[in-house]
């Protein structure tokens, strides 16, 4: 009696095994194929133009406007915000080596090398220049984050890829799994609380490409917030050519 005992349980945590592998192995087949649909999306968003209108607040001010960009990935960024009666306030163009950073209204030129600091005094917001055009153009390149020893889960309705960068630092990505979508980022300090938050909603399909035209970014910690709502998205950009005519009165200061 004790030796059929002991087969039955050999013979039910064999079962039990074969069960949980098939499910494990189903679980990433699903997470990879939705993963190739966010890149194949994103692959298709090389060039784009957008406007709409982008709203910020920090601890020390806050400010609305319109905005025009274009973006031509992977290292090209021009944009453009006007704010009341439609007058222009600022111009940039960032580049992955430098920006230019023109106020209008002070006659003011900076120009610099892309990182999160100088980003963060122009634009108010602390931002590196990888997530500022992943922001702008809605798109995520996602390909290598499981085959890196990241790890992933599921929910009732959501996929979350958690990566871990060289510094060791913690950054999720949650994926509506029914659309396929990113919907949010959430990039975690060294002390494990929340660095900066980014919702993606209200997506669109625009020949046939997927694209959110509500986007939120926050920072709690520092009470840093940007707020962009497109009005109008288009693929169809030629050549990114956009230059910023600096006037011989402006001011430039050149930064490290």
């Amino acid at each position: 009696m004790l030796k059929l005992n002991f087969k039955i349980l050999i013979f039910i945590f064999f079962l039990t095994n074969i069960a949980y592998s098939t499910s494990g192995d189903n679980d990433t087949l699903k997470a990879l194929n939705i993963v190739k649909k966010i890149n194949y999306n994103s692959a298709q968003i090389k060039k784009v133009e957008l406007e709409g209108e982008i709203e910020y607040e920090n601890t020390e001010t806050g400010n609305s406007g319109s905005l025009f960009a274009v973006i031509s990935k992977p290292d090209s960024c021009y944009a453009k915000i006007k704010g009341t009666f439609g007058i222009t306030g600022v111009i940039m163009l960032i580049t992955k080596n430098e920006f230019t950073y023109y106020n209008v209204i002070e006659n003011i030129v900076i120009k610099g090398p892309p990182s999160e600091k100088n980003l963060g005094i122009i634009l108010r917001v602390n931002i590196s220049y990888d997530n500022l055009i992943n922001i702008f153009s809605g798109s995520f390149i996602l390909s290598d984050t499981l085959k890196k020893g990241n790890s992933y889960s599921f929910t009732k309705s959501f996929l979350i890829i958690t990566e871990i960068d060289s510094l060791n630092l913690r950054k999720e990505y949650w994926i509506d799994t029914s659309k396929s979508v990113v919907t949010k980022i959430k990039s975690y300090n060294d002390s494990g609380k929340v660095d900066y938050e980014i919702n993606f909603s209200k997506y669109k399909n625009i020949n046939g490409i997927k694209f959110p035209v509500e986007i939120d970014f926050k920072r709690e910690l520092k009470r840093e917030y940007l707020w962009i709502k497109y009005t109008d998205v288009n693929f169809e950009v030629e050549n990114f050519n956009y230059k910023i005519n600096i006037p011989k009165s402006a001011k430039i200061y050149n930064w490290n």
